[in-house]
């Protein structure tokens, strides 16, 4: 199919200015390191239709003669992955050093996220890598330190007054930095238990066992406890008992108006299912 146009191709490149290369690099037609041939019109013409010399150019690349003495590492350029599938034919270098530098059309990978592999790869295996080009398209954004300073003090227990005058890095307690919210515990009146009597009182009842027991000691005390707990919906399962779904605030929103009626002016809220 190439035949036709090799006269027409031949002439083309003759009016193109061409010189001898200076990176090496390995003629696909000879196999062998491309030289002076390569700036002659004919040479490009006769790789159109001539056999690639792909087996030819790896051991000349390997060889003894060849730049790669050992644990050599192949770069595809371009996209897929067939001059790989080559090599590993021919033995060239474990699979673990071929590697793409672009996925193929039908390969979902990301090429971003291809070349970054094969990059880290090639790294991994001794490649010098020109970092600062890599990076030389990317916008440095500052990024903000820890909102406290390294002030270098001391905090040892026990550590000894520093000469000449007091020591204000000694030892500091948690209690200066932390606090936790706790329960102060009050016991309730006599007067207080009389005026409960016969009263509903409603209780959140988280379900572990504490919403049963203050139930428990209401109904010792003569009061009527209304006890909720956890469910999917709101529901009136009885007059001394709902569920609720913590989360759904149109519910919360109809046991206060159910309720509020019953409790009249006592109202003492426990537990609210842990939240």
């Amino acid at each position: 199919m190439m035949e036709p146009m090799l006269d027409r191709f031949e002439k083309l490149v003759g009016e193109i200015p061409v010189s001898a290369p200076t990176v090496p690099y390995i003629a696909t037609l000879t196999g062998l390191w491309a030289d002076g041939p390569v700036t002659d019109p004919g040479y490009w013409s006769a790789q159109i239709r001539s056999t690639v010399r792909f087996a030819d150019g790896l051991r000349t690349l390997l060889g003894p003669d060849g730049p790669v003495t050992a644990d050599p590492v192949l770069l595809e350029v371009g996209p897929g992955r067939a001059l790989i599938s080559a090599a590993m034919s021919n033995n060239a270098a474990p699979g673990s050093r071929l590697l793409a530098s672009l996925p193929a059309a039908d390969d979902g990978t990301p090429d971003t996220a291809l070349i970054s592999t094969s990059l880290g790869r090639l790294w991994e295996h001794g490649v010098e890598v020109d970092w600062p080009g890599f990076h030389k398209t990317e916008r440095r954004r500052r990024v903000s330190l820890p909102t406290y300073p390294f002030e270098r003090q001391s905090y040892w227990i026990g550590r000894p007054n520093a000469p000449g005058g007091a020591d204000t890095t000694g030892p500091r307690h948690c209690t200066d930095w932390f606090s936790r919210p706790v329960w102060n515990a009050s016991p309730t009146s006599e007067a207080e238990a009389r005026e409960m009597t016969g009263e509903p009182v409603l209780v959140l009842d988280e379900e572990t066992g504490v919403g049963e027991r203050i139930a428990e000691a209401l109904r010792a005390a003569g009061a009527v406890p209304v006890t909720v707990r956890r469910g999917d919906r709101f529901e009136r399962m009885s007059n001394v008992e709902y569920q609720l779904n913590p989360t759904d605030e149109a519910g919360i929103g109809e046991l206060i108006a159910d309720v509020c009626g019953m409790l009249g002016a006592v109202l003492i809220c426990r537990i609210l299912f842990g939240t």
